[in-house]
């Protein structure tokens, strides 16, 4: 997830917050993670990882 464009990142929070479910069981934990992130939170981790080399 390092040094990807924070709009990719932000498009796949998006996702994984908003999709009903996966038959994969580590896309279940991302979204475990997702849905716990607001609108503002969302922009800020992709942020901050799309600065990571």
């Amino acid at each position: 997830m390092a040094a990807q464009p924070a709009g990719y990142t932000l498009e796949q929070l998006t996702v994984y917050r908003d999709a009903p479910g996966f038959n994969n069981p580590l896309a279940m934990q991302m979204k475990a993670v997702a849905v716990k992130l607001g609108d503002a939170d969302m922009r800020a981790v992709a942020a901050c990882l799309a600065t990571v080399r």
